[in-house]
C-alpha cells in the first residue's frame, strides 16, 4: 500500500518537504513533534517536558530528589568498597546554554529547572562527587559556539570545555592530569547536518558549516574492540560482541564511563582516553548487577556517570 501510495500521490516527497520547508521559516517559537524553533535558525528538542522544565513547571517532588541521591550514594558505596572512585556528570541540555535562542514567549519566563533543584539539594552532600556542567560551558561560550544550532547536542569545542571541566575535578584522584588546551588543536570546517535538521524533515538542506578540532599532535589513545560478557540482559542498542575501547599505552589507569548521547558528541570520548590506559564507553544506565559485573570485567580506578 505505501508504494502504491507514493506512486499515485504526485509529487508526495516534494509537498512534505515544501510544508516542512513553509514551517521552518514562517512558524518560528511554535513547537511540532519533538522540535522547538528557536529564533536565528535555532531548533530545540521539545520531548521529554523540556520546556516545562525550563519554565519551571516539572520540579521533582522531594521523594525523587531522595531517590537520585540514594542511587548516586548506592553506587558510589559499592566502588568505594572496591577501591573505586566514583563521579556523576550532568551534560546540559541546549535550553541551559544558550537560551538566548529560545523564542521570546518560552526565554522571558525561565523558572526553577530540576538541575537547579538537583544541584542545591546535592550541595549539602559533600561525599558525592558530582559535576555540573553548566558553569564552566557557560565561561567558555564567549570564546567559541559550543553547541550546534540545528543538533541536539554539543559541538568539538562544547565537548572539549565539558572534558576540561572533568580533568579538573578528577585532579585529585589524579594529580598530573593535564586536559588538552585550544592550541592543541586546529580548527577544520565541514558541514554537518544535525539530528533536529533530520528531525525536521529537511535533513541536508539545513547542513551547517561546524567547526570540528583535529589535534595537531597525534592522539596517543587508539580504538580497539572488546565483548561484554553475555550473561547479562543487556539493552537491544548495545551488542555486547562488538563494543569499542580505547587503549593508550602511556597512561597507567583504567576508566570505566557509562554515557548518553552527549557522550558521543564533540570527540568527548577521544578527549578523555587520552588520560588512560584503558577506557570503556558503555552507552547505559549502571544497575547494581551491571556496575558490579563490569567492574569485575574490567578493573576500573575510575568510573564516570
Amino acid at each position: 500500500f505505501e508504494a502504491f501510495y507514493n506512486d499515485h500521490f504526485f509529487m508526495r516527497s516534494a509537498l512534505i518537504k515544501g510544508h516542512n520547508w513553509l514551517r521552518y521559516k514562517f512558524s518560528k517559537g511554535s513547537s511540532f513533534g519533538e522540535l522547538l524553533i528557536g529564533n536565528d535558525g535555532w531548533l530545540y528538542y521539545a520531548k521529554k517536558n523540556m520546556i516545562p522544565d525550563f519554565l519551571g513547571q516539572a520540579p521533582l517532588a522531594p521523594d525523587e530528589l531522595r531517590a537520585i541521591r540514594h542511587t548516586l550514594e548506592q553506587r558510589q558505596r559499592i566502588l568505594s568498597e572496591k577501591g573505586i572512585h566514583f563521579m556523576a556528570v550532568v551534560a546540559p541540555n541546549k535550553m541551559s546554554i544558550y537560551p538566548e535562542h529560545l523564542p521570546d514567549h518560552i526565554r522571558k519566563f525561565r523558572g526553577t529547572t530540576r538541575l537547579d533543584q538537583l544541584s542545591a539539594y546535592l550541595r549539602d552532600h559533600e561525599s558525592l562527587v558530582v559535576v555540573d556542567l553548566r558553569q564552566a560551558l557557560l565561561a567558555a561560550k564567549s570564546e567559541a559556539l559550543l553547541y550546534h544550532p540545528k543538533d541536539t547536542h554539543w559541538n568539538d569545542c562544547g565537548g572539549l570545555a565539558a572534558y576540561q571541566e572533568i580533568c579538573r575535578r578528577l585532579r585529585p584522584w589524579i594529580p598530573r592530569i593535564e586536559p588538552a588546551q585550544r592550541s592543541d588543536f586546529r580548527a577544520v570546517t565541514k558541514p554537518y547536518t544535525g539530528d533536529l535538521a533530520l528531525l525536521s524533515g529537511l535533513g541536508d538542506d539545513l547542513a551547517e558549516e561546524t567547526v570540528f578540532l583535529e589535534p595537531i599532535r597525534k592522539r596517543t589513545a587508539h580504538k580497539t574492540e572488546f565483548q561484554l560478557l553475555r550473561q547479562y540482559p543487556w539493552p537491544r542498542h548495545i551488542d555486547p560482541d562488538s563494543q569499542t575501547m580505547y587503549r593508550n599505552e602511556n597512561a597507567d589507569l583504567r576508566l570505566l564511563c557509562f554515557i548518553d548521547s552527549f557522550g558521543d558528541h564533540g570527540s568527548f570520548r577521544q578527549y578523555l582516553s587520552e588520560h588512560f590506559k584503558e577506557s570503556f564507553f558503555i552507552p547505559a544506565h549502571p544497575t547494581i548487577e551491571m556496575l558490579e559485573m563490569l567492574t569485575e570485567q574490567f578493573q576500573p580506578d575510575i568510573v564516570i556517570y
